[in-house]
């Protein structure tokens, strides 16, 4: 299936490391000019970035509200591409020097199996926190990516199976860390564990980057809206089911928070787990709470 990809066209600032390795829209600068460590590179060099409207703006709709006024800035892009590429996944900031998002988000099968576990995870991965501008359009903002390298550690007990299509028949534990080889900048939000369970007919605010493998989205553009828990399809695992967004199924959260809202009090209750056109599932983090600490204590040592 050919993929429109989208860019927001304004200034995009992306910093690796503490350092500005590429700032506007012409050409990054030489591999001679940039101080270590380098960034994953860009398949083509530069920006592709040539559609400003897509012709279908359905995937916009359903990914919900921009997240223009940094509401949600906890919520990270996750992905193992070039910084310039969309994001795979989304991820959410639970420490300084911890990202947390779905397993399969940073855990791929083999080539031989259709099966995802703990064996399969392995090697870095950029946790990307975003600021964005005012948005001066639809999809013109400027917007300020900071690049965090890190390493995966999944659940111990991650376990997913696949269908020959790639749908998903079953998943457990189906959560992975990141550890940042540095920490994050300050005054960058980190999400609060919430101490009490999700309930069936709740409502919770998911938060993501808004990509879709079929639909696509656009670079650095976070969305938020509101879904209510339909009913909890196996409670003793830690798996939930939240309702559809819209008319048209639109799975571009994976990996990120699932939040309750309460006033100003806002406590993470889940992680958008790998779905299907059936249903959306999430992983509850107030069930995997005592391993969420763990890690989070871990890696502040």
């Amino acid at each position: 299936m050919n993929r429109t990809r989208w860019l927001i066209l304004g200034v995009l600032t992306l910093t690796v490391a503490g350092t500005v390795y590429y700032q506007g829209l012409g050409q990054p600068p030489k591999a001679s000019e940039r101080p270590p460590p380098e960034p994953p590179q860009p398949r083509d060099g530069g920006l592709e970035a040539i559609t400003i409207a897509p012709a279908d703006s359905r995937p916009l709709q359903d990914a919900g509200t921009r997240d223009s006024e940094n509401t949600y800035a906890s919520t990270v892009m996750v992905t193992a591409k070039g910084p310039l590429e969309l994001a795979e996944c989304s991820g959410v900031i639970v420490s300084p020097n911890l990202v947390l998002t779905a397993g399969h988000c940073v855990c791929k099968p083999t080539a031989n199996t259709r099966s995802i576990n703990r064996s399969t995870c392995h090697g870095t991965i950029n946790a990307m926190t975003v600021f964005q501008g005012p948005v001066g359009s639809t999809l013109i903002a400027d917007v300020k990516v900071h690049v965090y390298p890190g390493t995966i550690h999944p659940h111990p007990e991650l376990q997913l199976v696949f269908d020959a299509s790639g749908a998903v028949l079953s998943a457990h534990a189906n959560l992975a860390v990141i550890r940042l080889d540095e920490p994050i900048k300050p005054g960058t939000p980190i999400a609060s564990l919430a101490e009490m369970e999700v309930q069936t007919g709740e409502p919770l605010v998911m938060a993501g980057f808004g990509y879709d493998k079929d639909k696509g989205g656009l670079y650095g553009a976070r969305y938020y809206r509101t879904n209510k828990v339909v009913t909890p399809q196996e409670p003793s695992n830690g798996r939930f089911i939240y309702e559809q967004q819209g008319p048209f199924t639109y799975n571009g959260f994976d990996g990120g928070p699932c939040f309750r809202e309460e006033g100003n009090d806002r406590k993470l209750v889940g992680i958008a787990s790998a779905g299907t056109e059936k249903e959306l599932p999430l992983m509850s983090t107030v069930f995997f709470g005592d391993w969420i600490r763990s890690e989070i204590r871990r890696a502040a040592q």
